[in-house]
């Protein structure tokens, strides 16, 4: 126990806090229990079971009270089972023991554990102790984890061998009990036992087979074994009157001590790195893709972590850290997913699906959307009617820009959706950002958000969703008041800012709106959301030179957006500026088909008095390819009905008919063919320009019957 404690004291840098403090109220719990039998001393009578709540809170050493019996029966006699201290012991050792197995079943760590270890719990029990044995005696081969066998089972050696083991030192320890001097030796071996049980598999809440982090509390009963040993052999080498028996006895000790020392040497810098640890753990099982997953897993977290000195060196220069360990994960992604052999380590279809769903979803962070898809594809083969194949499914889809088949697989998850909680509100706030953000389908968006809040567990984004239902449809003060808490709680949540903003710029508070647009940009000068909302902002204020150098630095940081080029030209026409024209012609001889650079057309034709060039523009825009997320022939009519407005005066009247050239009018409601002509009679009525009258006619016969037509 003092060894112990001066080790924690000290402090141990690749150990987390609370791990640290149940060693320490361990070893606490050890000194007061050890000294409470001694006259004087009734104080540390109560500190003991203290000391060991504190522990058990920390981890949970079920056995502790079977090691403490073994003590008190070694040192007291029978006089222990009079102890009320072993009885306190062993209700605090049950409760927690029984507290740690239902949140473990709560969890559900147990059930989704199995399924991943072979054999019976007796046979993967010897085979862990086997595999504890030799690296003891060998520490050769050594690895992070040691994975479950496939060929554990009663045909299989190391289970033999783990057997013999056992037996043996329980013979070794009934010999011990009948001798004096060798009583340690028993207490040794039944404290190696107790406290290795819930490790091995016994239990199944573990898909390790053992790991030797595991065995840092029954290696202090093997310790306590061989110090028995070594005090027996030293008592008779003292006695020894041959001295060279003695020094060879030492040198030999020496050299065994030197040896282990520097095989254990390089082991520390494996230890203190992850990447190292899941690269040790890949050498020993080359072909195992358990041991591929433990390597994508550390690469995975190399890629935004802060490495030792010794991984980070190991950078090529020139790439950044990201880039380096993405591209690396990527390889290790398409190694596992090519692995042979996959039924020998998971021999149930249900377990390949998810071994298949883990890679599409380590795809999707690493930014393969294709081969996300893949993965998710061979996930449904082996487990077709699973929520989780198809909420993958989704991702990837979603991910991939095949928006239709991810709305199919949404929906197909909603067939077959549990009556979990946590599971539905994260699923209803998935397809609902999908539709929201992506489809732009807000009616049916804020249906699905309504019924992830109805879970009780909504996530942020639903909560998000929903503020920003309200501020569209809803009350917008109620909107405006919960995406303030999520601000709150959140202050640099993104998408909570740009729903606030939406809520200023929908209020008329343009100021407020562009501060907030504003603030975001600063550190994100390419976030399209935002920059789409800041432009609308600068259009209702006429702040054009502010919208176009948003959309500038956006560019400068990113030239791959090609829609940004198409919003700048776009802002440059509005501004009326005088380099508009050429920026605008450049942009159509490389993309013809550009719909805000055909509008962009559209307005210099209006503000040279042709409109009829400007009309032939605007149904140059229908026809193109839309640009992603800009709904531009939308933007683009509002803008055009803004900029001609009595108070504007921008643009003459007579945009109007450009306004009604970029309506689909044959997809119209006949209410909104009825608005229409209403404003383009007032405006013939108004004209002077007879060209322009015989324009407005036409587009009236082609906007067809409003809802007043017999």
């Amino acid at each position: 126990a003092a060894a112990a404690r001066g080790e924690i004291v000290r402090g141990r840098g690749d150990k987390p806090a609370g791990h640290g403090f149940a060693h320490h109220c361990q070893a606490q719990c050890g000194w007061c229990h050890v000294r409470s039998s001694r006259p004087g001393t009734g104080w540390l009578f109560a500190a003991a079971p203290a000391a060991l709540c504190l522990a058990m809170m920390c981890k949970p050493v079920p056995g502790w009270f079977v090691a403490a019996a073994a003590y008190d029966l070694a040192t007291r006699g029978s006089r222990t089972w009079r102890s009320p201290r072993i009885y306190f012991a062993a209700v605090i050792c049950t409760g927690f023991a029984y507290l740690a197995w239902h949140t473990s079943r709560a969890s559900g760590i147990v059930e989704t554990s199995g399924g991943a270890l072979f054999g019976d719990p007796i046979a993967r029990s010897l085979a862990a102790i086997w595999l504890y044995a030799h690296n003891v005696i060998l520490p050769l081969s050594l690895a992070h984890g040691y994975y479950p066998d496939p060929d554990t089972g009663w045909m299989h050696l190391p289970v033999w061998i783990g057997m013999t083991i056992l037996i043996a030192s329980l013979i070794w320890s009934w010999w011990a009990v009948r001798k004096d001097g060798w009583r340690a030796v028993a207490i040794g071996w039944l404290w190696c036992w107790v406290f290795l049980a819930p490790t091995v598999g016994l239990v199944s809440a573990r898909e390790l087979a053992a790991a030797d982090r595991y065995f840092y509390l029954p290696a202090v009963g093997v310790l306590l074994v061989l110090a028995t040993i070594a005090l027996r052999v030293m008592a008779r080498l003292a006695a020894e009157p041959r001295q060279h028996v003695k020094r060879i006895a030492f040198a030999a000790a020496c050299v065994l001590s030197l040896a282990y020392l520097v095989h254990a040497l390089p082991e520390t810098s494996v230890a203190r790195s992850t990447l190292r640890r899941a690269a040790q753990t890949l050498a020993r099982y080359p072909d195992d893709p358990r041991a591929w997953e433990a390597v994508i897993a550390a690469r995975d977290f190399a890629r935004n972590h802060p490495l030792p000195r010794g991984d980070a060196a190991r950078i090529p220069a020139g790439l950044s850290q990201f880039r380096h360990f993405n591209e690396t994960l990527i390889e290790a992604l398409d190694q596992a997913a090519a692995v042979p052999d996959l039924p020998r380590y998971f021999p149930d279809p249900q377990e390949r699906a998810a071994y298949f769903r883990r890679l599409a979803y380590r795809y999707l962070l690493a930014g393969r959307a294709q081969e996300s898809l893949a993965t998710a594809e061979q996930a449904r083969t082996f487990a077709p009617n699973d929520f989780r194949t198809w909420k993958r499914l989704a991702h990837a889809n979603q991910a991939s820009g095949d928006l239709p088949a991810a709305v199919a697989a949404y929906a197909r998850c909603e067939e077959l959706l549990l009556d979990d909680p946590f599971m539905r509100a994260a699923h209803y706030t998935d397809f609902g950002s999908l539709l929201m953000f992506d489809l732009e389908d807000d009616r049916a968006a804020c249906a699905k958000f309504q019924a992830a809040l109805e879970t009780g567990v909504a996530p942020t984004p639903a909560q998000i969703g929903w503020a920003l239902c309200e501020i569209r449809y809803g009350e917008g003060q109620r909107g405006f008041e919960l995406i303030s808490a999520v601000l709150e709680q959140q202050p640099g949540n993104i998408r909570a800012g740009l729903v606030l903003a939406e809520y200023h710029l929908r209020g008329h508070h343009f100021d407020h709106a562009a501060a907030v647009y504003a603030a975001i940009l600063q550190d994100r000068p390419t976030n399209y959301d935002a920059l789409r909302g800041f432009h609308e902002v600068c259009v209702q204020l006429a702040e054009y030179e502010a919208a176009a150098f948003a959309w500038q630095e956006a560019l400068a940081h990113d030239p791959t957006q090609t829609e940004l080029e198409s919003y700048l030209v776009w802002t440059m026409a509005l501004g009326n500026r005088p380099e508009a024209g050429e920026a605008v012609a450049d942009l159509l001889r490389r993309r013809p088909d550009d719909r805000w650079a055909c509008l962009a057309q559209a307005i210099i034709a209006i503000r040279n008095g042709d409109q009829q060039a400007a009309i032939d523009w605007a149904r140059r825009a229908v026809a193109s390819p839309p640009i992603p997320g800009a709904r531009v022939l939308q933007r683009g009519a509002a803008t055009l009905r803004l900029l001609a407005t009595p108070e504007r005066r921008e643009l003459p009247p007579a945009a109007i008919l450009c306004e009604a050239a970029l309506h689909d009018w044959a997809q119209a409601p006949p209410s909104a063919k009825r608005v229409m002509q209403e404003r383009i009679e007032t405006f013939i009525a108004q004209s002077t320009d007879e060209r322009n009258n015989r324009l407005a006619r036409t587009l009236l016969t082609q906007i067809g019957p409003g809802e007043d037509a017999d």
